[in-house]
C-alpha cells in the first residue's frame, strides 16, 4: 500500500485510522452532519455526545469526504463495527487539477471508513490531495474532550462555537449528512 512518496504498511493503517474509529463501536447515532467544504463529519449520539470524524490537515495537503454511501443507515442505528477502507493511490502518471483550487497536486489518494450498523453498511470515503509528504488518515474526536469547542443545533443544522478569553465566536455550520 503506498501514498505519495511513502509506503504504508498494514500495521500503520490499523494503528492510525483503524484504531481511532473503534471508539465509534457500540454508539447509537441520533444525527449526522457535514460541514460545507466536506472536511468534517460530526455524529451526535443518543446520549448527547458529539464525535467528529476528520483529518488534521497540514500545510501542503487537503483531505475531504468525496463520497458518502447509505447515510440513512446511521440515523437511529447502533454502530456494530468500524473498519478503515483500503488506501488507494488514484493518481496516474500526470498531475490533476486540485479540487481545493490551489493548482496542481502531486498525489491523489483515497481512503475512508466503513461503519456496519444494525441497519446496514455506511461508507465514508475521502480524497487526499497534496505533495506526497503527508497521510490522509482520519481521526475520531470526542468533542467534549476538545474544550473550548461548543456545539449547538438550530433549525436542523449544527453550529460549532469557540470560546476564547470568555468571548464566544461562531465556527462552522454543519448540514445534515446525506449521500453524495
Amino acid at each position: 500500500m503506498t501514498t505519495g512518496n511513502y509506503k504504508l504498511d498494514e500495521h500503520y493503517r490499523k494503528t492510525s485510522t483503524g484504531f481511532q474509529i473503534q471508539t465509534l463501536v457500540d454508539l447509537t447515532i441520533d444525527a449526522a452532519f457535514i460541514n460545507e467544504d466536506a472536511t468534517s463529519i460530526i455524529l451526535k449520539t443518543n446520549d448527547g455526545r458529539y464525535f467528529e470524524i476528520t483529518h488534521r490537515t497540514d500545510c501542503c495537503e487537503w483531505v475531504y469526504f468525496a463520497h458518502v454511501n447509505s447515510a440513512e443507515f446511521l440515523i437511529g442505528a447502533k454502530i456494530l463495527m468500524a473498519d478503515a477502507m483500503e488506501w488507494k493511490d488514484l493518481m496516474d502518471t500526470h498531475q490533476h487539477e486540485a479540487k481545493s483550487g490551489s493548482g496542481k497536486t502531486d498525489i491523489l489518494d483515497s481512503m475512508g471508513i466503513t461503519l456496519s450498523t444494525d441497519k446496514g453498511f455506511v461508507q465514508l470515503e475521502t480524497r487526499a490531495e497534496g505533495n506526497g509528504q503527508y497521510s490522509c488518515e482520519l481521526s475520531v474526536n470526542d468533542m467534549a474532550m476538545n474544550e473550548p469547542t461548543n456545539v449547538r443545533e438550530k433549525d436542523g443544522s449544527l453550529y460549532t462555537y469557540w470560546i476564547n478569553n470568555g468571548k464566544e465566536s461562531q465556527g462552522e455550520k454543519y448540514s445534515p449528512l446525506k449521500d453524495f
